[in-house]
């Protein structure tokens, strides 16, 4: 066998056209393939760094009714959830505000994970230094935090004495007591520390407020109770505590989500499956190829093999030294498809890893190693197969004569049936590419109600600590504006909140004249300033709000469509009255409906809008945050610089903050279907490409070893013309079965899809028979050069040929 691998080397380099074509056929497809499954590997398949993660579910209570699945419970609730449960043995708790202000010559915002002391011990997560917080520090209040490896080198140069220094944190003096290593990315990739739930301020409030929806759950099962016993526990469970606490849990269920699914959600993997699933396609498309080049080979150096055959070679050895021949081909394929990914999948993951969980995970590791050599070899396996069929059938003295049914017929029905393979292959991808582009199409032409061009973000907190914020939030938030809008450049500039923001849609709503309303999502936001004119949103009715809107004056809102059409859907809305707040929370003051403005969809155009309206920031006793929405026509570096400058001068203590482009925060929301489409549709034109290109080789070769047959024809009065159609109809009713067949799994196929498309059926009559268009026009293409050199062919050249 060795022997056999150093003729195969030999072999291939005498023929460095036929080994690059079918190299470079090999490498891009297996790299295309390495680099999927290396992204499938990160996020989907690759175990999370927790342990036994299998048994770890995330607890979350849920409005079925509103179509709420996630939304944040308090922490009493939580602590009666653990006290009922007899399906788990450990229970961890995390606090929602996951950001920290760390103080020094300016502040800085910080991922601060707010996380209860047996959550490490829960995932089983050890600190690479110093030691995890207790529980009884927890309950002392003692200001003890956790700082993340990456934390750690950026901000203290890896120093060994670490543990133990001290460092402010929301205007707190905190002690660093441990390292948590790079893998832990809890609550979030970005998360840089983490402090204990009694670190925060007005702790003992959260302890006692049955309605303050600021918390969720992680807890392990135990051996001996499954998933689906677990989730018929908790419906009990939140049954009961409906049936005691009416106010604040009526309605309410709880959702036991697995934690692989909350940190990969199904609709992620099943787009990374259907990438992977893609590539695979690919892949069988080049092998199909570089099978073809090696039928066309052996049908070049058919004399040579009848004549070794008649010397007395055996055909078991020539079929081996083929399989050497494409072992090597492949391996060197692979080879060079993994250095490549090993290059490109970095940066790659850097693009990606807003869009993509687990970016970090990313790397060349033994399990994509050996998928790229087990590719490899399959490739080499399937490249070799046909052509070592055709060499064991093989007629010696068939050959030998010139008969040309020694291999010639053989190779054709066996490179017929790659070729139609191939074409079912491109069907399949070209189908799926184009349901996906008319989709994103369609989702591109999906108005958010809102135009996001020419639109910053600069999302800020109330600086300093929380007393005085009532008296002091309009002036900081109004301050600022005054501030802004001083810019040269500023065209409108407003302030809202929870709307750029996760915040969970659960108000309860009281119309005048009428009951409690609990069946609606609504969301309620703090704007001041010009917002619908720094947005562009149109005000369809009524009035925006003005400065005689302050807290002593009749409390007004504007709402949008939704929420008009939803409550009073035959009466005019302006002028009508509503009360709204948390569940289990005494409703406040009435609220007269001012104005009507357009819906909009801030989530992007995937999403449905919801009732929704917009309260004065006059009349708001308090609001901790809010983004300032600035729009300006020539936004560049040297404006943005500038209007940082302009709001740190409102209050020097405010964190230090990012500006952003609206349209880029819009643009992130659809960067996974995005990517998704255009490597699917990449893809599909390499397919196509690469069965062009062996459709033209097969029905080339076709010519070659019918020239006898051909001038026969020509010399008994067939006609060029004859000739041509003739040839072209061979590629024609070899096109049409493997696009039928294509088209055939592809209804089978676009199932798949039906959660990646929008605006489209899954069965699209005329985008079918346009993907089936187009591929016959490439087919007619690939076979028009040999068929016109068969044209021009002249009968006693076609016999002097042969």
């Amino acid at each position: 066998m060795i022997e056999d691998f150093r003729i195969a080397v030999v072999s291939l380099w005498r023929r460095p056209q036929f080994s690059l074509l079918a190299i470079l056929t090999l490498t891009t497809a297996l790299f295309l393939a390495v680099t999927a499954f290396a992204f499938l590997n990160a996020v989907v398949i690759g175990e999370l760094p927790y342990r036994d993660v299998d048994r770890i579910v995330v607890l979350w209570s849920s409005t079925p009714q509103k179509g709420i699945s996630k939304d944040w419970t308090s922490y009493p609730t939580l602590m009666d959830w653990k006290r009922a449960s007899r399906s788990l043995e450990q229970f961890a708790v995390q606090l929602r505000i996951e950001t920290g202000v760390v103080g020094g010559e300016e502040p800085v915002r910080v991922k601060t994970g707010r996380v209860s002391a047996d959550l490490f011990q829960l995932l089983g997560v050890n600190p690479i230094r110093g030691r995890a917080y207790t529980a009884d520090e927890e309950d002392r209040r003692e200001a003890v935090i956790l700082i993340s490896e990456n934390y750690w080198l950026r901000h203290f140069d890896g120093a060994d004495d670490v543990v133990g220094k001290i460092m402010e944190l929301d205007n707190k003096a905190a002690r660093i007591i441990g390292v948590m290593p790079r893998s832990f990315e809890f609550p979030s990739e970005a998360t840089d520390i983490w402090a204990p739930l009694g670190y925060v301020e007005n702790w003992p409030a959260f302890l006692a407020a049955r309605q303050s929806d600021g918390f969720r759950a992680f807890a392990r099962l135990k051996p001996e109770v499954s998933l689906e016993q677990a989730r018929s526990e908790f419906e009990a469970i939140a049954n009961d505590l409906a049936a005691r606490y009416p106010a604040t849990d009526r309605g309410r269920a709880i959702n036991v989500t697995p934690l692989r699914d909350e940190v990969t959600e199904p609709s992620l993997r099943r787009g990374l499956w259907l990438l992977m699933t893609a590539v695979i396609l690919v892949l069988f498309v080049a092998c199909g190829h570089a099978a073809s080049l090696f039928l066309a080979r052996n049908y070049g150096q058919r004399r040579d093999i009848s004549v070794r055959l008649a010397l007395g070679a055996s055909v078991r050895s020539l079929i081996q030294q083929r399989l050497a021949e494409s072992l090597v081909t492949s391996l060197i394929s692979g080879v060079l498809a993994l250095g490549l990914a090993n290059i490109s999948m970095h940066g790659i993951a850097a693009i990606l890893k807003g869009s993509l969980p687990r970016m970090n995970n990313v790397q060349m590791d033994l399990k994509v190693i050996l998928f790229g050599l087990g590719a490899s070899i399959a490739s080499a396996l399937f490249a070799w197969f046909a052509p070592a069929w055709s060499l064991a059938r093989s007629n010696v003295a068939d050959v030998l004569r010139g008969t040309r049914n020694a291999t010639g017929q053989r190779r054709q029905t066996g490179q017929r049936l790659l070729v139609s393979v191939q074409l079912a292959a491109t069907t399949l991808l070209t189908v799926s590419a184009a349901l996906l582009v008319v989709s994103y199409t369609k989702l591109q032409r999906v108005s958010v109600g809102f135009e996001p061009e020419h639109v910053l973000l600069a999302p800020l907190e109330l600086p300093g600590s929380s007393e005085g914020r009532a008296l002091n939030a309009a002036q900081y938030f109004e301050g600022v504006l005054d501030a802004v809008r001083r810019i040269q450049g500023v065209d409108a500039v407003g302030a809202v909140s929870n709307v750029f923001s996760e915040t969970v849609p659960n108000n309860t709503i009281v119309i005048e004249g009428r009951g409690a309303i609990e069946v609606e999502p609504n969301l309620n936001s703090i704007v001041a300033g010009d917002y619908l004119a720094a947005l562009k949103i149109p005000l369809l009715q009524g009035r925006w709000f003005n400065d005689y809107d302050r807290p002593n004056s009749p409390q007004v809102a504007v709402i949008n469509q939704t929420m008009a059409k939803r409550f009073w859907p035959t009466e005019f809305a302006i002028g009508k009255r509503f009360r709204f707040g948390v569940p289990g929370e005494e409703l406040g003051a009435w609220v007269t409906v001012a104005g009507v403005a357009r819906d909009t969809l801030p989530n992007g155009p995937e999403s449905q809008p919801i009732s929704h309206f917009y309260l004065p920031l006059g009349q708001r006793a308090w609001v901790g945050s809010m983004e300032v929405v600035v729009r300006a026509s020539m936004a560049d570096s040297t404006f943005v610089e500038e209007l940082r400058r302009a709001i740190r001068n409102v209050n020097g203590a405010a964190p230090k903050f990012e500006i952003e482009r609206l349209k880029g925060k819009l643009d992130r929301l659809g960067a996974r279907r995005q990517a998704n489409t255009f490597l699917i549709v990449a893809f599909s034109l390499l397919s196509a490409a690469l069965t062009a290109v062996g459709l033209y080789a097969l029905i080339h070769f076709s010519v070659m070893q019918r020239t006898a047959e051909l001038g026969i024809r020509m010399a008994l009065g067939a006609t060029p013309g004859d000739l041509l159609r003739m040839i072209l109809w061979e590629g024609i009713s070899l096109g049409v079965f493997g696009i039928a067949v294509g088209l055939a799994g592809a209804v089978a196929l676009t199932k798949l899809l039906a959660g990646f498309v929008h605006g489209v059926g899954v069965y699209e009559p005329l985008l079918f028979g346009g993907v089936a268009l187009l591929l016959l026009v490439v087919v007619v293409l690939a076979a028009a050069a040999p068929a016109v050199s068969a044209y021009r062919m002249a009968p006693g050249e076609a016999l002097g040929r042969e």
